[in-house]
């Protein structure tokens, strides 16, 4: 076991004089102790939504924001289901990927982007019918700035699967 918990370095107090940390059990507790802490500071923020439960159109020649339907991860409990909008919910460095896959290779026009507070992280795709695409992005945010994710394709399209992951990186 190490020394001490992993965001603020917390003492596991198990020692010689100390019970045994038996099955984990000390560890475990100081760890969500430290989480909740954590939670409540600010230091961890963030979620994950992945793979959205049904394939999404996305038509040809428009920006289209992803819709999230469930979140996978959902440190501090702000990620919120079956919206295409994440709003932060206190300030700080912020990063942001988005990463998926379409039915469908592109050879025209496609981008994939992240925007944050209305500034676009965006990445090119395309090419030799190319599926994959991505994009990432970081940003200083104040509190109640909007984070989310467009697909722009020449061609239309579904979004077969997709990952966005939001954390709160830095104060």
């Amino acid at each position: 076991m190490p020394g001490s918990t992993p965001i603020y370095g917390f003492p596991y107090l198990v020692n010689e004089v100390d019970p045994p940390d038996i099955g984990g059990a000390t560890q475990a507790l100081a760890e969500r102790a430290e989480f909740q802490v954590a939670r409540l500071d600010g230091a961890m923020v963030g979620f994950e939504s992945a793979s959205e439960v049904s394939p999404q159109s996305i038509p040809a020649a428009a920006g289209t924001p992803l819709r999230w339907q469930a979140a996978t991860s959902n440190v501090g409990g702000f990620g919120k289901p079956n919206t295409t909008e994440w709003t932060v919910p206190t300030g700080g460095v912020y990063a942001a990927t988005v990463q998926g896959l379409v039915s469908n290779g592109q050879s025209g026009r496609a981008f994939a982007q992240v925007v944050m507070a209305n500034r676009e992280f965006r990445t090119p795709f395309g090419g030799a019918g190319e599926s994959g695409w991505g994009a990432a992005g970081i940003r200083r945010l104040t509190a109640g700035a909007v984070i989310r994710a467009d697909l722009y394709c020449a061609t239309a399209t579904t979004v077969s699967s997709a990952t966005l992951v939001v954390y709160r990186i830095g104060s």
